[in-house]
């Protein structure tokens, strides 16, 4: 199972329709989406059956963040102009990525496979001739 999600769920979980680029690009942009959340979460959603349903919201806001952060990079981090008195206003260095990562945080920890994990097993320290296992 390669993609679980299709166009009609991703238009559901987002609550709103997709604008044209999103249905022209819409799986390469899927792709992607799920691209970042298996790098999260250190496992394949794409396999995933059936997709629990706060992952597959996780997995479409990943893709209706596409359209966001692709205007962002295309206005160069500003946030707000204004002509009179010329004053331009920039993000303060958070972005559609880092705020979609935020806001699910708790989802992804819930399925994150990632971490050392613990190394046990028998540890030897040597103080001075005085051999002290732990």
């Amino acid at each position: 199972m390669n993609n679980p999600l299709q166009q009609t769920d991703v238009v559901a979980l987002l609550g709103r329709t997709l604008s044209q680029t999103e249905t022209i690009n819409f799986d390469l942009y899927l792709n992607i989406a799920k691209l970042r959340v298996n790098d999260l979460i250190c496992d394949d959603i794409g396999v995933l059956d059936p997709l629990p349903n706060d992952l597959a919201l996780v997995w479409a806001r990943f893709f209706g963040g596409m359209a966001a952060e692709s205007a962002e990079m295309a206005a160069g981090g500003v946030a707000s102009k204004r002509v009179e008195d010329f004053q331009i206003s920039y993000r303060d260095g958070h972005s559609v990525l880092a705020d979609l990562i935020d806001k699910n945080g708790a989802i992804l920890a819930k399925y994150s496979k990632c971490g050392s994990g613990i190394r046990h097993g028998r540890t030897i320290f040597d103080f001075g001739g005085c051999d002290d296992r732990v």
